[in-house]
C-alpha cells in the first residue's frame, strides 16, 4: 500500500511526521515542487520522500491537505 500527501503545510507536514514516527513510508508533494520540500524531508528521515503532485495522487491512499480555496490549484492537471 502506498500513501501520498498533497499539500505540505501544517496539516500535510504533521501527517507526514506522524507517518514517519510510525515507521510508514509516504510521498509528500506541494505546488512548488519536490525541491522546495528538502528541509522537511531532511527533518523526517528516509521514510518520507518528496515527489510531484501527480506521484502523490497515484498512491493507493491520497490525503489532500490543502485549504478549500486552494483546492482547484492543488489538484490542477490531475486526471479525473
Amino acid at each position: 500500500m502506498t500513501i501520498g500527501i498533497i499539500g505540505a503545510g501544517q496539516i500535510g507536514s504533521t501527517f507526514a511526521h506522524a507517518l514517519a514516527k510510525a515507521g510508514i513510508s509516504a510521498t509528500i508533494a506541494n505546488s512548488r515542487g519536490p525541491e522546495s520540500l528538502k528541509s522537511l524531508i531532511d527533518e523526517l528521515g528516509g521514510l518520507i520522500q518528496a515527489g510531484a503532485v501527480e506521484e502523490a495522487a497515484r498512491a493507493d491512499i491520497a490525503l489532500v491537505a490543502a485549504n478549500w480555496s486552494k483546492l482547484p490549484q492543488a489538484l490542477a492537471g490531475l486526471p479525473a
